[in-house]
Parts: structure tokens; C-alpha cells; sequence
């Protein structure tokens, strides 16, 4: 695939991990990957990447360099010092997969290309699992020359890869994207709050939406999976990262003497959901701080897999339970019917029963799935219940092929 021998890794967080997993595996060359943390380094070692000491003896072993880090801060922190500058070879390639300051991007490029190095920005879009599955989206800034030397690589964890212009173009690209993904996930946000102050069930709010024209990826994803659920986790893309994203979109437009009062309002809607403690948390959960600031009230509950399914209780109850193949269970219809019956417990310890149940929306990966579905469902519901609704091809979280979401009243 490519006349690199040897390719270093820097970052080997959510993202970092599972894109140098697909360099070792794809590449052809040999890895050799850094990070402060042992446990993804051992995993990475175990399937064959080299592990390096420092980030010096990285670039001293590498003909190509890859960057996966949280900040410009963090970028910053291995290129000064003992790092990239110091140490880089006449030749070498610093690839940035992060998402960064445009002005930072092109000064550190001006400085390696003064060494006769080169950088080029190619922040990632898409999610963890598009990183596991090799799926990526890369935005890059670079020459087409440059382009070209590093796009067979990129395309061992990417399927769509843009060369947007010369250096930052790919940084100024992704920025912007996440600029007008935060501020339609704030929309998605208000819309679910009003809907549910007007007695619309979130769940059916945006299964409607996602046949019209208000449709997008930000509502089949963070308003379907995790505004509507209130499924937040930490370790995700939090709060704090969507804010340094926009602080990056706000610094653009005031180079370009624009000013963009959306992002402005979307920044500091974010502000206030880490000034209320969620800083950590998946940045949908803006959409806690909506009524007053006070988050909603999370109750688990046994027999639930505990990181994808909840009652959130906000005026009414929802929960979700999610699907797995069962290799003792082949049957879609019993694994239906018994993660239905972990919703009746559920209930049960609510005070509440199934003739409750306001709405019932259901996410299926695959149409195939939807009849055996169907049957589990008319024969768990009692007869008054309103008919479930089922959306089909849905992206769902490996290794679950099924999504139950009922919102029931308190």
C-alpha cells in the first residue's frame, strides 16, 4: 500500500485507538504508537504495534507521523520542547488529526517546512465506532503533492477523505462543521423541551422530523440516541471539547471581521452546561440545562444494561432498552419479548404498569428484524396502548441490532 516502513502514533484516546488499531492492521508498515496511558498501548502492542518511550525516540523511528490529541493545547505540548520541532528529520510527515487552531496550524507548518519537513491538518468527523470500522470522515489541508503521499494511509481508517486546500483548509472545514452540528443539536434541544411542555413525546417528535425536511444526521444520532434517551456517558465528546471547537469557529469569524451571533449563543449554552457540572459529559446533555439549568433525574434499574439503558425522569418515564444477538437465542421474537420484560420490571419498580405507556418508538438496524419485532409487540401491549413505531436502518451502538424507547406517564 504505501513505501512508508515505519509509521509513529501520538494519542491513542477514544479516536486515537481505534485509528492506529486500522494503521496496524491495513498499513502494511510497522507502527510504532505513544501515549501517557499503558492500558491502550498494551491492547495496541498485543496486536503488534511497537510502543515508544518518548515522543523524541517516536519521530527518531518514524518517516511518518500521526497526531490524534484532544487540543491545540496538547498539539502545542508535543511539537515544542523535546518534540516534533526539535527533533524532525529533513523528509518526515506530521499528519493532525485533531481538530485545532487554524493560526497554530500554519505556524507549525511554516516552522517544519523551515526544516524541510512538512504538516498537513486532517481533523476526523464521524464517531467512535466509524473509527473502529474504519469509516472516518478526514478533512485535509495540504498540497496536492502532500495530499497525495499521505491519502493511502488516511484511507486505512477513512472512507471519505476531502483534500479542502492548503494548510488549516482542512482545520477551518471541520471547525465549521462543528459549529453548525452544536447549534442544530441546541435546536434539537429547545424542540424536544417544547414538545415536552406541550405534551409531545420527544421519541415521536423527532421520528417525525426525520421524514421531513428538518431531517439530518444530528437528529437521527444526538437527538434520537442520546437527547431523547438522556443517554450522556462520559469518555464521549464532551461539553468542554464542543466549546473549545467553538471558541475555534468564534476566533475564525473575528479574523474574517464576521460576526456569527448563532455560535455566539450555542458557545455560551455550552458554558453553562459545564458552569452546572456537565463538562464531562457527552455535549448533548445541553439539553438537561433547558428547564432552569437543573439536570434531569437519572434512576437505573436492574436487569437494564446499565451504560444504554435508563428511565429518565423528566414528567414522564422513558426507558430504553437495547438488543443484542443472543448466540443461545437465535430467535428476534425472543429477544424481543424478553427485553420487553425487563421494561415491565422496570415499570413495575416505577409504581407504574403498561397501561401507562404514552408512545413507543422502536430503532431496528435492519428491516429484516421488523416482523418478529412487531409480533413480540402486539403480544406484550395491553389493547389500548397506542401502536409502536419503528424506524428502520438506524446506526445503532455495536453489538446491538434493536432499540426499545417507551415513554410511559408517571
Amino acid at each position: 500500500m504505501t513505501a512508508y516502513k515505519t509509521i509513529g502514533f501520538v494519542g491513542l484516546g477514544v479516536m486515537g485507538e481505534p485509528i492506529c488499531r486500522n494503521l496496524v492492521r491495513k498499513s502494511g508498515a510497522r507502527v510504532i504508537a505513544f501515549d501517557l496511558a499503558r492500558e491502550p498501548l498494551a491492547r495496541l502492542k498485543a496486536e503488534g504495534a511497537g510502543v515508544a518511550a518518548s515522543v523524541a525516540d517516536l519521530i527518531g523511528e518514524s518517516e511518518i507521523l500521526f497526531l490524534c490529541l484532544p487540543s491545540a493545547a496538547h498539539v502545542r505540548a508535543v511539537f515544542e520542547g523535546d518534540g516534533i520541532l526539535k527533533n524532525i528529520r529533513n523528509g518526515q510527515i506530521v499528519v493532525d488529526l485533531g481538530t485545532s487552531s487554524v493560526s497554530q496550524t500554519r505556524d507549525f507548518a511554516r516552522q517544519l517546512q523551515a526544516k524541510g519537513a512538512s504538516w498537513a491538518d486532517a481533523p476526523i468527523a464521524r464517531t467512535r465506532q466509524a473509527a473502529q470500522d474504519g469509516t472516518l470522515s478526514v478533512m485535509v489541508g495540504a498540497t496536492g503533492e502532500l495530499f497525495a503521499a499521505i491519502e493511502p494511509l488516511i484511507r486505512c481508517f477513512a472512507t471519505d477523505v476531502t483534500n479542502c486546500g492548503g494548510t488549516g483548509a482542512g482545520q477551518v472545514t471541520k471547525i465549521l462543521n462543528n459549529m453548525v452540528l452544536f447549534q442544530t443539536v441546541n435546536a434539537l434541544s429547545e424542540a424536544v423541551a417544547v414538545a415536552k411542555r406541550n405534551d409531545v413525546d420527544p421519541a415521536l417528535l423527532l421520528a417525525t422530523l426525520s421524514k421531513g425536511s428538518a431531517d439530518s444526521f444530528a437528529l437521527r444520532n444526538h437527538g434520537l440516541k442520546a437527547i431523547v434517551p438522556g443517554n450522556f456517558p462520559e469518555r464521549a465528546f464532551s461539553t468542554e471539547y464542543a466549546l473549545k471547537d467553538m471558541s475555534y469557529a468564534l476566533e475564525l469569524a473575528a479574523d474574517a471581521g464576521i460576526k456569527i451571533r448563532g455560535a455566539e449563543l450555542t458557545a455560551g449554552i455550552l458554558q453553562e452546561a459545564i458552569d452546572a457540572g456537565s463538562g464531562g459529559a457527552y455535549f448533548p446533555v445541553i439539553a438537561r440545562h433547558l428547564d432552569g439549568g437543573e439536570p434531569a433525574m437519572i434512576k437505573r434499574f436492574p436487569g437494564l444494561t446499565p451504560t444504554r439503558s435508563r428511565a429518565v425522569v423528566h414528567d414522564d418515564l422513558v426507558f430504553t432498552v437495547a438488543v443484542a444477538p443472543d448466540p443461545v437465542t437465535s430467535s428476534m421474537y425472543e429477544q424481543s419479548a424478553k427485553a420487553l420484560a425487563r421494561i415491565d420490571e422496570s415499570l413495575a419498580l416505577c409504581g407504574a404498569d403498561k397501561s401507562r405507556i404514552l408512545s413507543a418508538i422502536v430503532y431496528i438496524t435492519d428491516i429484516t428484524r421488523k416482523a418478529e419485532m412487531n409480533r413480540a409487540w402486539d403480544e406484550w401491549v395491553d389493547a389500548a396502548n397506542p401502536p409502536m413505531r419503528a424506524c428502520i436502518g438506524v446506526d445503532l451502538e455495536p453489538p446491538h441490532i434493536v432499540e426499545i424507547v417507551v415513554t410511559a406517564a408517571k
